[in-house]
């Protein structure tokens, strides 16, 4: 994910907005780009008012991150999300009228900040990640996410299989990232029985996340349902 720094007029008007809807909620902007986070300690609620290639504007992204992530070097992701749509769609183009598009952008920002109120309330538990991927296909990145949630429930056999079915799929991949997902896979599958040993290696993960995110260090992130300070 890149982030752009913002630049005048629409750019000042992005983050004017952005501001002002959350900030309230505690969200902090990465440096002085458009991208908003959140720290939960083992997860993260993101907004990011996305520029375009072709013109002047913004789109709206908003989401959650599992901070168990296994990406090396670690980068914020989007682990679920979705793009806000105000009436105008989901691209806001600044066509030279900056009241107009502050209209436009509060929507959005609004939209933003409610859907991180419902994501926060939806997932307050490690339970609530694993229902939420429970009827998605168990391959790939739900798999592996859905394996974790699973595993450190202490539901071993459910767990292993996610991770199986992961490892599985990406055997034969020649793309590097869903390769190196699959062994990160089958090393979990065969760690998942020894609970204490499952726990300790994702909460490395979270630590070298956390750590690369700039992100304060915590002693048991695991533990936390509130934000963490």
């Amino acid at each position: 994910m890149g982030f752009v720094p913002a630049r005048s007029p629409h750019g000042s008007i992005i983050n004017r907005v952005a501001r002002a809807a959350l900030t309230p909620l505690s969200l902090r902007r990465k440096g002085q780009s458009r991208f908003w986070h959140d720290d939960y300690g083992w997860r993260a609620f993101l907004v990011e008012f996305q520029p375009s290639s072709w013109s002047k504007g913004t789109y709206c992204n908003v989401g959650a991150m599992w901070l168990w992530d296994p990406n090396v070097p670690p980068r914020w992701v989007f682990h679920i999300g979705r793009r806000t749509e105000p009436p105008e769609g989901q691209f806001v183009s600044y066509e030279g009228d900056p009241t107009q598009f502050e209209e436009r952008v509060a929507m959005m920002a609004t939209e933003a900040a409610a859907e991180i109120v419902r994501l926060r309330d939806g997932f307050t538990s490690v339970e609530s990640v694993a229902f939420h991927y429970g009827d998605q296909p168990q391959i790939g990145w739900p798999g592996y996410h859905g394996g974790v949630a699973l595993g450190l429930m202490g539901h071993v056999k459910q767990a292993a299989a996610c991770f199986s079915a992961v490892a599985a799929d990406a055997a034969n991949s020649e793309i590097e990232w869903i390769a190196q997902l699959g062994r990160g896979a089958s090393q979990l599958a065969g760690l998942v029985a020894d609970s204490e040993a499952f726990l300790s290696v994702i909460e490395g993960q979270i630590a070298r996340t956390r750590e690369g995110l700039g992100l304060a260090s915590l002693p048991h992130p695991l533990s936390l349902s509130v934000r963490a300070r």
